[in-house]
C-alpha cells in the first residue's frame, strides 16, 4: 500500500507529510496541527511488507487507521474530502518518521493522532479508539470529538 499522499487542503495548497498552514484559521484553540501517525513505515521494505500483510492476512493487520481510511493504494475520496474539510491544519507521519522525529514519543502505540503545537505533541486519538473505529464515519466521529474537545478546552481556560 502506498501511504505517500498530499492532501490538497482548503487553500489549495498541498499538505505532504508536513505541516501547511491555513490562512484566515482562527489563532485560539487550532493553533496546533492535528498530526495522525501511520502505524506503518515508509521504507520500500516497510511498504512491501505492508501492502502484502493487507492483502493476505488483513484481519492481523494492524494499522486501522491505514485499513480504514485507504483502499489498495490511495486515500479513499470520502476520508479524503472529509480532512480538506477540517477547520483544522492537518498532517500525516509515517511511523518511521515520527519516531525520528519525535523519540520521546517512540512508546506511544500507534496508530494515533497528536495535537503539534510547535513540536509539543498532546494525545489527541490514541490507538485504542483508532483500532475500535471500523468505518469511516466512525473514524470522523473521532475527529470531531477531538476538534470538540480541544476547543472546548480551550473555550475553557
Amino acid at each position: 500500500m502506498a501511504f505517500r499522499h498530499a492532501v490538497r487542503l482548503a487553500t489549495g495548497r498541498i499538505c505532504q507529510g508536513s505541516l501547511v498552514p491555513r490562512p484566515g484559521l482562527q489563532q485560539d484553540a487550532f493553533v496546533a496541527t492535528l498530526l495522525f501517525v501511520y502505524n506503518a513505515d515508509g521504507t520500500l521494505t516497510g511498504l512491501v511488507s505492508d501492502f502484502a500483510h493487507r492483502t493476505f492476512k488483513p484481519d492481523t493487520y494492524p494499522c486501522n487507521l491505514c485499513d480504514v481510511t485507504y483502499d489498495r493504494f490511495t486515500m479513499k475520496k470520502d476520508w479524503k474530502q472529509f480532512v480538506k474539510a477540517l477547520p483544522v491544519d492537518v498532517a500525516f507521519k509515517l511511523r518511521n518518521t515520527f519516531r525520528k522525529k519525535h523519540p520521546n514519543h517512540a512508546e506511544v502505540p500507534l496508530p494515533a493522532a497528536f495535537w503539534d503545537d510547535n513540536g509539543s505533541l498532546e494525545l489527541a486519538i490514541d490507538a485504542e479508539r483508532f483500532s475500535a473505529a471500523d468505518t469511516i464515519d466512525a473514524m470522523k466521529q473521532l475527529v470531531n470529538d477531538a476538534i470538540a474537545a480541544r476547543a472546548a478546552n480551550a473555550s475553557a481556560v
